[in-house]
């Protein structure tokens, strides 16, 4: 069973280790991890007994916008509605008519389309999603 937490911050070595995993380019320097999951005002996390296996992190002022900076879930794990399950987890924590959004890779526009998100026409691999 996947346990979804948004008050408990993983460590910033089982996070570089999850992003590496998971091939997110992002510091493997902890003291800036640690800095970049201090500063994120929401992050929400998915664990399958004891281990970190997804990882949300973002910005937001919980009412106007949200900008999603990461999702990473561990490759042994996806395909398993983990990536999905960490927005959902997110949107009860936003207001009503919030927008949601981030830049993506290219090859993750299959997964933003399948959980909701759209792409902004004129900005190519930036998604969004109003939360009804």
């Amino acid at each position: 069973m996947i346990i979804y937490k948004s008050d408990e911050t993983p460590s910033s070595k089982e996070v570089i280790a999850l992003y590496n995993k998971a091939t997110l380019r992002r510091p493997n320097d902890e003291r800036r991890m640690e800095l970049m999951l201090k500063n994120a005002n929401i992050k929400v996390s998915a664990w399958h007994n004891g281990k970190l296996v997804g990882f949300l992190r973002a910005f937001t002022d919980f009412c106007f916008d949200c900008y999603i900076n990461d999702i990473a879930v561990d490759p042994e794990y996806q395909g398993m509605g983990i990536g999905k399950g960490l927005v959902e987890y997110l949107k009860p924590q936003l207001e009503k008519d919030t927008l949601m959004f981030l830049i993506s890779a290219p090859e993750s526009k299959r997964f933003y389309k399948k959980v909701g998100f759209k792409n902004f026409e004129d900005i190519e691999d930036t998604w969004h999603q109003v939360i009804k």
